[in-house]
């Protein structure tokens, strides 16, 4: 009998931490989605702020903006599938009519408009320079490459669509749709690399600590915690380099 009682307690006793443990991950998941989705909130207003304010260009009806870095940022710190989700709430709060688009405009007439078609490339950039990102080394020019051929798949939907708009041949179109833009789409690509270059540089300084701190046995925990204040540190200061810009383009103004 006494036997009998033992197994049926510890068949008890497995059930019931098999049920905590499913507990715990359920917990772990639905913080992580709280976690995400307000990030991705958080993107999506700092595009819809920020990507209002342009500088209009007399070589061309499509003007400067920050978009395009607010992008690269947005694939770094969310990832390339939420960041996708974020530019496409965005996407359809401008068609829908809020003044989020370049020079404070909505609605589906700015998508038909000369900027349509850097719109829709935005939704090819997004997932290629994710891709690249989580495909090629973590070195500063392969950085660099991943975002340069995002922008360019970016410049051909937006060169094909201001040639059909304008009337133009494709070698007029990219001079008014891409060497206007290739300074600054240069800088903001060379700026986010950097960003990005100093974060591997931290993640892997964080890696060593973690297993220094497992091979002398001493506790995790300190390590957790100084992870996730790295990572909210590797955050702010994404946001503090977007906002110098930003500042420094309504300067321009």
């Amino acid at each position: 009998m006494k036997g009998v009682s033992f197994k049926k307690k510890e068949k008890l006793s497995d059930r019931t931490g098999g049920v905590t443990i499913m507990q715990t991950a359920t917990k772990k998941e639905t913080v992580l989605g709280i976690r995400q989705m307000a990030m991705i909130g958080v993107m999506t207003a700092v595009t819809c702020i920020a990507a209002p304010f342009s500088i209009p260009i007399p070589v061309s009806p499509v003007p400067l903006s920050l978009t395009t870095f607010i992008l690269y940022l947005s694939v770094y710190i969310l990832g390339t599938r939420n960041a996708f989700i974020s530019y496409v709430i965005y996407l359809l709060l401008g068609l829908v009519g809020l003044p989020v688009f370049s020079g404070f405009s909505g609605g589906f007439a700015k998508l038909a408009g000369p900027t349509g078609g850097y719109l829709i490339g935005f939704l090819f950039m997004i997932p290629l320079t994710g891709i690249l990102f989580e495909k090629t080394g973590k070195s500063f020019w392969k950085q660099f490459g991943a975002m340069v051929l995002g922008t360019l798949v970016c410049y051909l939907f937006g060169t094909v669509w201001l040639c059909l708009q304008l009337n133009l041949d494709f070698i007029g179109g990219l001079g008014v749709g891409v060497i206007p833009y290739l300074p600054g789409d240069t800088a903001k690509i060379i700026l986010a690399a950097l960003m990005l270059l100093e974060s591997f540089l931290e993640r892997g300084s964080l890696l060593e600590e973690e297993i220094a701190e497992k091979v002398g046995e001493r506790k995790i925990f300190p390590c957790v915690r100084s992870q996730k204040r790295e990572s909210r540190r590797r955050t702010s200061k994404a946001f503090a380099s977007f906002s110098c810009i930003f500042f420094i383009e309504l300067l321009c103004l």
